[in-house]
């Protein structure tokens, strides 16, 4: 999301409460639990802003939420099965899972198993209507080995990020809208061990990086 009233750039990596910032700054409308309209930018990286949007990256105020990956691994799951769970057409069934075996119609293990034996084909099928999921978050934010953000918000102390990020671009009385929010506290009961083992080996960088541990 770019916003130039505020002069500000969000990384919105998909299940880190991403939706619910950009219902804050007016980027999305959302009617019952859908949302009828997405910024043009959702789910740029930060390297498409800066090569499309040179003079207000260098200008502009940028910041990203980051969630603890074996919480938004599970999160991404569900949120895939539910979506596919829906009425979908045949046509969009068929375009989506084109080979054998794969798809999200599986269990947790077995769809995390199915990321670690093949994950290039999540990521770079075109396909697949959910390529841009599949990513590591340290994707979203890096730039040539670099990070050039102003802020990180950590899921996990979401509130207090917001507050400082509406402090910084002038946003006062400005409170977190809950947009699709399960009330949920956490996943991690849901784990079994193969489960936590199979999330360690496959976000690694992830996990390093932003300095998470189960």
């Amino acid at each position: 999301m770019i916003c130039h009233d505020k002069r500000c750039i969000f990384i919105h990596i998909p299940k880190t409460a991403g939706t619910s910032i950009e219902y804050s700054f007016k980027k999305v409308k959302v009617k019952g639990d859908k949302v009828k309209s997405h910024p043009k930018t959702k789910h740029h990286t930060l390297e498409q802003y800066k090569d499309q949007f040179p003079e207000e990256f260098n200008n502009y105020y940028k910041f990203t939420v980051v969630r603890n990956p074996w919480e938004r691994e599970y999160s991404l799951w569900r949120f895939m099965n539910d979506t596919y769970n829906k009425k979908m057409s045949l046509n969009k069934i068929f375009n989506i899972f084109t080979r054998k075996d794969k798809g999200v119609r599986h269990s947790f293990v077995e769809y995390l198993r199915n990321l670690d034996q093949d994950i290039d084909f999540y990521i770079k099928d075109s396909t697949f209507a959910w390529k841009h999921l599949f990513r590591d978050q340290l994707e979203y934010i890096i730039v040539n080995e670099s990070l050039e953000l102003d802020q990180i918000i950590r899921y996990e102390r979401l509130s207090l990020g917001f507050d400082e990020m509406c402090k910084r671009l002038d946003r006062y009385n400005q409170e977190l809208p809950r947009i699709f929010y399960s009330g949920e506290k956490s996943h991690l009961e849901r784990y079994s061990q193969e489960e936590i083992d199979l999330v360690s080996k496959i976000r690694k960088k992830d996990i390093d990086f932003l300095g998470y541990s189960i």
